[in-house]
Parts: structure tokens; C-alpha cells; sequence
């Protein structure tokens, strides 16, 4: 079996890194995989294990045990005994990927952009492979996904730099969100006691890099001193297309399976691709059936994301949910990679308190 892989970025990486039985030829457009980075590697528990018991827990930078909510009301404080978030090396996730994949023998073409797929062929300028399955792994701006599934998806732009500040706790990242900017929210998220990646989601127009940072020490007391480089790219906002046509997958953005209120990916390709390693080798039907599953916990996600943000803001969800953290709800580690688990305790808590009382 030969199964082609469109697509080099953590999606296609970790497929490659599962699949043992069948042999995997992987193209990727740029000429180094995890360049250029764009995300900020902000994960949950789930993804954290998954990650570091497959690659090594070198790629855990940071973990974090207090986050911290900026509403334009009022700011909220979540602290736990136990780490809620980690912050993985991005560039070295995608560089032990590769290095295991070609372990397993699989052939990764770097600076090879796929220009065609067929029913059993994958054709870069350079070369053509015969193919019995193809992966479609590609970016957010999901070339053959559109054409796959005739599916387009909205889009968030991310940009952040990499700064240095003082007056910073490490082990506590910030949300910071804006009634100017209804749809997605602002970020500081230390990477050691001195770094941090500084970040903005946005849909028309980016607020200047100087004056984010005097908003970010205004609202949480750390001083930027200095702004770095700049990365970023979009972030897909939707719920999972169909997930298989014909004889090609879909799988991380081309899906898409992004957390619609945080933007994150890892979590989606961490619980999809050991189940899609099963049906490239063998275990027909297993895909299609755990991304329906996973689709039901992203669209109740996406609705609210979308009746937040077309009416007063998505800040709306953390300001009610930090009044019923303070109030006594309990957050677990999992549950930032489930949000749907957190709304579901947040529309039962008020009950639960009625009937308890």
C-alpha cells in the first residue's frame, strides 16, 4: 500500500510518524519543516502527553498553572495545582516528526509542492507518484480541500512576535479581549522567565505591535521591553467537512478541526491521526467515524462561538464563565483541550446549585 501525504506541517508529520505498515511519500512546499512557524503552541493535557510520550518531553517548553482572563468588564484568575496548559517547541515537535517518519523508512520531499492530485497520483513540478491513498494535510488555505469537498472555510489572522518583558510569572499566561476586536482575543504566553510570544487574532485590521504591548502591561502588569520578530498565519474558523472522499483523507487544517475559541489545532491532529494511521493501514471506516464524533464536540463549540461574536463579543464566554469559577465551578487540566466540557458545566453549574442547595 502507498499512500501519498500532502503536506509536511504537524498533521501530515505526525500521519507519518503512526503509520508503519505502508509505505508514505510526503510532499512539503518549503525546504524545512516547522518553518516558517506560525503557531503558538499553546496546548492541553491530552496533546501534551500525546506529543511528549511519542517524540520525548524536551518538546514541553513551559507549563502553566494560572491563566488569566481580560474581559472588558472584569479580569478572572484560574489557578490549579496541577499544570492546565503546555507550551510545546513547535519547531522541534515538527523536526522529531520528521526524523521519525524517515526512521520508518517513508520518503519526505522538502521544497516540493504538490500541483496536482488524481484518483492514484500525486505530480510536483519534479516528479509523479502512483498512489493508493492520498492524505490531504495542507495549510489553512486549503487549496485541494476546496476543490475536494467544493467547502469553504472562514478564517482568523494570527500575528505575534516574540518579545522580551520583566515583571512576568512564567507559569501564567494572559487572554487579553477588546470590545474593538469582537472575534478573537489578544495573548502573552511566557516561554521562560524572560520571553514570551505576544499575539493578536483579528479579521480586518491589526492593532500596531507598540500598542499592544502598552495594552497588555496596562491590563496584566508585565512591561514589554522589547518586540522581536513577527510571525503568524490564519487560523480556519468552522467545523469539520466530510473527512474522506474517495480514496483521500482530510486532516488538520484542510478539515478543518481548529477550537473555534482559542484557534488551536495539535489538539484535533493528537485524537485523529492514530485513528487515521488504522485506516491507511487496514481498518476501513474507523476516520470517518471518530471525526463525526469529534465534529458533534466542535459544532456545540463553533455555535457559541458564533452567537458570541455576531452579537456582543466572544469575551462574553470567559466573563460569564470566570463568575462561575469564582462562584465555585471547577475546571480540570483536560478541559482546556474539551470546551465543550467546560460549557456544558457552565450551563449545568446553576442547576446543580438550585437543586443542591
Amino acid at each position: 500500500m502507498v499512500v501519498g501525504i500532502v503536506g509536511g506541517g504537524a498533521a501530515g508529520l505526525t500521519i507519518a510518524s503512526l503509520a508503519k505498515s505502508v509505505d508514505i511519500h510526503l510532499f512539503e512546499e518549503h525546504k524545512e519543516v516547522g518553518k516558517p512557524p506560525h503557531c503558538t503552541g499553546l496546548v492541553g493535557l491530552y496533546t501534551a502527553k500525546f506529543y511528549s510520550s511519542l517524540l520525548g518531553p524536551k518538546i514541553v517548553l513551559n507549563t502553566y498553572k494560572k491563566i488569566f482572563f481580560h474581559t472588558p468588564k472584569k479580569t478572572f484568575r484560574l489557578i490549579s495545582q496541577k499544570p492546565i496548559a503546555y507550551k510545546l517547541d513547535r519547531i522541534l515537535l515538527e523536526e522529531k516528526l520528521f526524523d521519525r517518519a524517515q526512521a520508518l523508512g517513508h520518503k519526505v520531499y522538502l521544497g516540493e509542492k504538490a500541483r496536482k492530485i488524481d484518483s492514484d497520483s500525486i505530480i510536483t513540478s519534479k516528479r509523479c507518484i502512483r498512489v493508493d491513498k492520498i492524505v490531504i494535510a495542507e495549510g489553512a488555505k486549503r487549496f485541494f480541500a476546496k476543490q475536494l469537498t467544493n467547502k469553504t472555510i472562514d478564517h482568523i489572522m494570527g500575528t505575534q512576535w516574540l518579545v522580551e518583558a520583566r515583571d512576568m510569572d512564567r507559569n501564567a499566561f494572559h487572554t487579553i479581549f477588546l470590545r474593538t476586536n469582537p472575534y478573537f482575543f489578544a495573548w502573552l504566553v511566557p516561554i521562560n522567565d524572560e520571553q514570551a510570544l505576544m499575539g493578536i487574532g483579528y479579521r480586518k485590521y491589526l492593532v500596531k505591535k507598540e500598542k499592544l504591548a502598552r495594552i497588555i502591561e496596562k491590563k496584566t502588569g508585565v512591561k514589554v521591553i522589547r518586540i522581536g520578530r513577527a510571525f503568524g498565519g490564519l487560523i480556519p474558523v468552522g467545523i469539520p467537512v466530510k473527512p474522506v472522499v474517495d480514496n483521500k483523507y482530510l486532516i488538520g487544517d484542510a478539515l478543518p478541526a481548529s477550537k473555534p475559541f482559542t484557534g488551536g489545532g495539535l489538539y484535533s491532529i493528537a485524537y485523529l491521526a492514530p485513528y487515521l494511521a488504522k485506516e491507511l493501514e487496514g481498518n476501513v471506516g474507523i476516520y470517518d467515524k471518530i471525526v463525526k464524533k469529534l465534529r458533534r464536540k466542535l459544532k456545540i463549540q463553533y455555535l457559541a462561538y458564533l452567537g458570541s461574536s455576531r452579537t456582543v463579543g466572544t469575551w462574553i464566554i470567559p466573563y460569564v464563565l470566570g463568575l462561575f469559577i469564582e462562584a465555585g465551578l471547577e475546571i480540570e487540566p483536560r478541559d482546556y483541550d474539551e470546551h465543550d466540557r467546560i460549557l456544558f458545566k457552565a450551563i449545568k453549574y446553576p442547576f446543580k446549585n438550585l437543586f443542591h442547595r
